[in-house]
Parts: C-alpha cells; structure tokens; sequence
C-alpha cells in the first residue's frame, strides 16, 4: 500500500523497487527504496534520494542506475542520474545532466556498453552515456 502515485516498479528477484511521489512509512528514505518482495518492508542500504525516481534500471552487477528529477543521491550531487552499486554506495559516474533537466527512461542493450537516456528535456531527444 502506498500513499502517492508510483510511477516505476521492477521486480529483481526477492526485492521490488519502485519509484514516484511516495512515502513509506518507516525511517526516512527518500523517493527510491528497494523494497522486499514478500513484506513490502524497505530492504538492504540504498542511499536517500532527495527528489522523484521516474526510472530504475539494473547494472547487471547487483547495482542500480536511477533517473528522475533530484539534485542529490545520499551525500553526493547528481543531477538526475545516479549509479548505485551493489552495496548501496553512490559511485562515481556522472555524466552531468544539467539541473532542471530530468531522466524519465533507460535503455541499456545487452551488450552493457551504453546507457541510453530519454528525456522531454535533455536537447529534446535520447542522450547515451558509458556506463561504469
């Protein structure tokens, strides 16, 4: 049961994400938490997001890249991208979205070599980024 509007969900395995205008109750967590699938109850370390999560995409290697509308992840400034690795620690990619643009979709082909990134505002059309 959530209290706004969830605008992604993923499930992965026991864990679902989900991402939007929504507050758990519990300790503060910011607008993107892993959640376990059986209980609902937020799971494992996931750094606090300081604005709205409008996409999740797995890293292929336990971790996460989050896109959205936010300024910081945890202690770090990211402008809505983020990569989260598998112990819930930011990393260091930032391909430098400009504040005020916003990250709504990724694509990450198989061959995980590229990251692309769609957004009404990132010059109008899709982005691409490396990945970590």
């Amino acid at each position: 049961m959530t209290n706004g509007t969830v605008t992604s969900v993923l499930p992965a395995g026991d864990v679902v994400y989900i991402g939007g205008l929504v507050h758990l109750r519990g300790p503060p967590n910011g607008h993107g938490v892993p959640l376990d699938a059986a209980t609902g109850a937020p799971k494992g370390a996931f750094p606090s997001v300081n604005g709205d999560v409008y996409c999740v995409e797995p890293d292929g290697e336990g971790g996460w890249f989050i896109g959205g509308r936010f300024s910081r992840v945890g202690e770090e400034q990211r402008s809505s991208i983020a990569h989260i690795d598998s112990g819930g620690n930011v990393s260091a990619f930032d391909p430098g979205v400009s504040e005020g643009d916003y990250v709504n979709r990724f694509y990450f082909p198989a061959t995980r070599s590229t990251l692309a990134v769609g957004s009404a505002l990132l010059g109008g059309s899709p982005g691409a980024t490396s990945p970590p």
